[in-house]
């Protein structure tokens, strides 16, 4: 689930990690009209919409394969007994 990031303590630690890791992050910033330091990308940093990703872990929320594609093993059963005709 994404979450919209508008704290600077929980921005602060990831920007230079994803800044080295991306080959893309200093074209993006730059296109947002964002500087490559951390003091401007708190500043601006409603231009690059920050999201924090956290996985769904509630079985309500995310449902089981087992429970979601009942249907596939049914269609396979199917097909198997029209192939032994």
């Amino acid at each position: 689930m994404a979450h919209f990031v508008s704290g600077d303590k929980e921005l602060a630690p990831p920007y230079h990690p994803a800044g080295k890791n991306s080959p893309v992050w200093k074209q993006y910033l730059a296109s947002q009209g964002v500087e490559d330091t951390l003091e401007d990308f708190l500043v601006k940093k409603e231009r690059v919409a920050p999201l924090r990703l956290d996985p769904l872990v509630d079985d309500l929320l995310l449902p089981s394969f087992a429970r979601d594609l009942w249907w596939v093993w049914a269609g396979l059963a199917l097909i198997g007994s029209q192939l032994g005709d």
